[in-house]
């Protein structure tokens, strides 16, 4: 198999985007993740000196994936059938957010920790982390009530706030949960459990939750894949990934780096959204089975991809601006 195709391939199942240090928190030992943070990491472009071809056959791929899917999209909209059924799982997107979020609080509580293992409440709230898990349960309870939910999303993003201030460096990789929070927030007690929303009541929330998704995986690009790339090497070395796939760590890196951003820019700007969330899917799947990571972490992730591919298209996405009449299908 020709190097560059083999590179396009290693970085779709090496990025499977993960929050920050998400992937590479997960999968390392506290103490590698302090000496990969501690060491100088290098820059992944430096790669491009000894493996500029393969790039350029992968960019070219990846051009080509996405020319063909773009067509694609149009020309399955013109299928009435296909049409049909993306209204009527539309119209469930609302209730899955809202079911990610009371299954994400919920995992919060029972694991005594906020968003994921790294960051255990007594570390954030200290002597107040029972009451911050209290108030996390109080949360889920007015989702699960349906009522007073505005009330309870408020004191989440009260917390939320909290982590910004005391643990930025992991909290700005969850942003998900704010989307998530703020799109409950606007729509409010109307996000009926089992309860599907019309489609043309659907406001600004899904633009919120597309672009929560995608700046969580520009920062954890940026984070863990090129500020700390020393981070990524460490994971790459540890599993021997090399074995499988014969390049340069650091070549590996960059690919994943730059496909990671990539999803995380088409999600902002709401371009090929079921597609993308499609493969953020089905690839955040395989990566947590091959690297045995802790599974609740991710939900949230899981849940909010799954909510954009059944919703798809908002009316403030650039590609419903690029076509006019109907909704692209992907």
């Amino acid at each position: 198999m020709p190097r560059g195709i083999l590179f396009f391939l290693v970085c779709l199942i090496f990025f499977s985007p993960q929050i920050v240090a998400a992937h590479e928190v997960y999968v390392l030992a506290p103490q590698e993740v302090k000496i990969s943070l501690e060491q100088i990491s290098p820059n992944p472009f430096n790669a491009l000196t000894t493996n500029y071809n393969q790039f350029l056959v992968a960019a070219f791929l990846i051009t080509l994936v996405g020319l063909l899917a773009h067509f694609l999209s149009g020309w399955l909209a013109r299928f009435f059938f296909l049409v049909k059924l993306e209204n009527r799982v539309k119209r469930w997107a609302p209730v899955l957010i809202q079911l990610t979020l009371l299954g994400s609080l919920l995992s919060c509580v029972y694991y005594n920790a906020l968003f994921g293992p790294e960051l255990p409440l007594e570390k954030i709230f200290g002597s107040s982390a029972l009451l911050a898990r209290a108030l996390l349960l109080g949360c889920a309870v007015t989702l699960i009530l349906g009522k007073y939910v505005r009330l309870g999303i408020l004191l989440f993003i009260l917390l939320f706030v909290c982590s910004l201030i005391f643990a930025p460096t992991f909290a700005l990789a969850y942003m998900v949960y704010l989307g998530g929070a703020l799109a409950v927030l606007l729509h409010g007690p109307y996000f009926g459990l089992l309860k599907p929303s019309n489609p043309e009541e659907q406001g600004k929330e899904f633009l919120i939750i597309r672009i929560a998704l995608g700046c969580s995986l520009l920062y954890s690009a940026f984070f863990a894949k090129f500020l700390h790339s020393q981070l990524a090497i460490e994971t790459i070395n540890k599993f021997e990934l090399t074995k499988f796939f014969p390049f340069d760590p650091l070549f590996v890196v960059l690919g994943a780096f730059l496909v990671e951003s990539l999803i995380g820019l088409c999600l902002i700007f709401g371009y090929q959204i079921r597609l993308v969330s499609f493969v953020f899917i089905i690839f955040l799947t395989v990566s947590i089975l091959f690297f045995q990571e802790a599974a609740w972490p991710h939900f949230i992730l899981f849940g909010t991809a799954l909510t954009l591919l059944f919703h798809g298209y908002d009316k403030y996405t650039a590609r419903r601006l690029i076509s006019k009449t109907e909704d692209p299908v992907l």
